[in-house]
């Protein structure tokens, strides 16, 4: 439909975004002392080992590190110590560590799941259990954390007030900490929201951890459904489906036990008259050094150069394991998946940007298209009308707001964005193809548009007049969008149906012939009016 079109993104713009969206903005930093070099370059390369799986190596540097590291920065590796030598099987040492790191940093939750695969490791199932009790109590998976927002003051995990429209777009975000309190003074709930206090990657382990203990508890039917959650969340297959079919077989259930070991067979799984639980588990680091970073970003770059829009949202994708705050990341990886289509995911990484900088209007522009293409109107709606909080003459939003309420069949608020829109551009004096911005000294766009606000509002009036049968008013709209993009082919097939409309015959052929000379892709459909127009003129009488 004609009234859903809106303005999108595509990838030309997003790479023009992420380009000047560098990543090198966060390396302008004064000199840092000796030591902070020192402590940064051990950090970045042991990051650099724990990322390829080398974790003597990234022990090693952690530990030279740490020789050098104050007390602001030795909290930030202790978890990643507990991790490196978690992955080596070295239990004892990546216990002490991450009691270490739970003492200092008690709301990452990582540090419970992976205290608990040492546990298990261990044959400690009750202190395994303990631990996975309390992710359980703390994080939530899906929205029923929304419930526990209602009439309570909102915040960040630095205090700051945010609105319950702010909190409900993350609807779609997964491993969210939400701790309730009550003021002294004023007895008025207050809830405090935290995106980031576990890894969701991990939601499968988790699942799966708390079927093992249950399983070893012999809470056979308990366990059935923690292993079958695990299986959906996308959890270690193989593995699952060999707990699953000892899991059967041990309660005497040897249809079940067949199916997995079937699947099991498919999937290429080798058995062994022992076996050992095999934990699969992921890590974020904590961007110490921006190098990581860095190298990621250009990589990325040259990846989406050459199209391959695919690796280029992978490459991204592991910067965001070393900042998962990082507004850029987030920001651009919403994009990029807007552009593929997947609103899903775009959702979820645009709501995070705008968790980290409320106020970014190319945020506000990019959640209120997705809403859009996902037909959630009135949440639309409140995107584009933030952005007018922001910027009232912000013609991408007048138009983008013509559209929705089009969509609405709200005509008549629809004709007065529409024809906002054109006068915010007149007002600018000149058309705009961005919005700019500045952010540390750095000047950025946000979007790329191909054809001016005006021209796209004076269309869409157009066809909404055409649609209403004002044909005299859709064809001085018609006649306006052509005046602004000349070259622009569509425009002239509409007014050309409306001169036929209104009985100008000769008008509509002309209007037809300039728009199958501009290529216009409806070829069919203006040859066959230019025959309809032929034959009206062969029927008149002669004289």
């Amino acid at each position: 439909m004609w009234g859903e079109k809106i303005i999108k993104r595509h990838l030309i713009s997003s790479l023009i975004l992420l380009v000047l969206l560098s990543f090198l903005i966060s390396t302008v930093l004064p000199e840092a002392p000796a030591r902070m070099e020192k402590v940064n370059a051990y950090f970045n390369k042991a990051d650099s080992y724990l990322i390829s799986h080398q974790y003597d190596m990234a022990i090693s540097y952690y530990l030279k590190g740490i020789n050098y590291a104050d007390d602001k920065e030795r909290p930030k590796i202790w978890d990643d110590l507990g991790y490196a030598f978690l992955k080596k099987r070295e239990l004892e040492k990546a216990k002490a560590y991450l009691k270490v790191a739970r003492s200092v940093r008690p709301e990452n939750f990582n540090v419970y799941l992976y205290l608990a695969v040492v546990y298990i490791l261990n044959n400690e199932i009750d202190i395994a259990s303990a631990e996975l009790k309390k992710i359980e109590e703390n994080i939530y998976f899906d929205d029923s954390w929304i419930k526990l927002i209602s009439d309570s003051e909102l915040r960040r995990e630095d205090g700051k007030k945010i609105s319950k429209h702010e909190a409900e777009r993350l609807i779609k975000e997964k491993g969210i900490y939400v701790q309730k309190t009550t003021q002294e003074k004023t007895l008025v709930p207050s809830v405090t929201i935290q995106i980031d206090a576990f890894n969701e990657r991990n939601e499968g382990t988790f699942y799966f951890g708390q079927g093992i203990i249950l399983k070893r508890r012999e809470e056979f039917e308990k366990a059935e459904k923690k292993l079958l959650a695990a299986l959906d969340a996308y959890y270690d297959e193989k593995e699952v489906r060999f707990q699953l079919w000892d899991l059967y077989l041990k309660t005497n259930q040897p249809v079940k036990a067949e199916e997995q070991m079937d699947v099991l067979k498919k999937l290429d799984f080798t058995f062994r008259e022992t076996h050992e639980v095999k934990f699969r588990f992921h890590h974020r680091l904590k961007n110490h050094t921006n190098n990581l970073l860095q190298d990621l970003h250009e990589r990325f770059l040259k990846e989406l150069e050459r199209g391959k829009i695919h690796q280029s949202i992978n490459t991204l994708e592991k910067a965001f394991d070393i900042d998962e705050q990082s507004f850029v990341i987030n920001h651009n990886l919403a994009l990029l998946y807007f552009d593929i289509y997947e609103l899903e995911k775009a959702e979820m990484y645009c709501a995070r940007a705008l968790w980290f900088k409320e106020d970014h209007l190319g945020s506000h522009d990019l959640m209120g298209n997705i809403y859009f293409h996902k037909r959630a109107y009135e949440r639309a709606l409140n995107e584009y009308k933030s952005i007018l909080e922001i910027d009232e003459w912000n013609a991408h939003a007048h138009y983008n707001l013509g559209s929705v309420y089009h969509s609405l069949k709200d005509w008549f608020h629809a004709e007065q964005h529409w024809k906002k829109a054109i006068e915010c551009e007149k007002r600018k004096e000149k058309i705009r193809e961005e919005e700019s911005s500045q952010e540390k000294g750095l000047k950025y766009s946000l979007t790329v548009r191909k054809r001016p606000i005006s021209f796209l509002s004076h269309e869409s009036l157009g066809k909404m007049y055409s649609d209403q049968r004002l044909v005299t008013k859709a064809i001085v709209e018609f006649e306006n969008a052509i005046k602004l993009k000349p070259n622009e082919s569509e425009p002239y097939l509409y007014l050309a149906k409306s001169y036929y409309k209104k009985g100008e015959e000769k008008k509509a052929v002309s209007c037809l012939e300039k728009y199958l000379y501009l290529g216009g892709k409806r070829e069919k459909e203006a040859r066959k009016l230019l025959d309809q127009i032929k034959k009206r003129e062969e029927r008149k009488p002669v004289g």
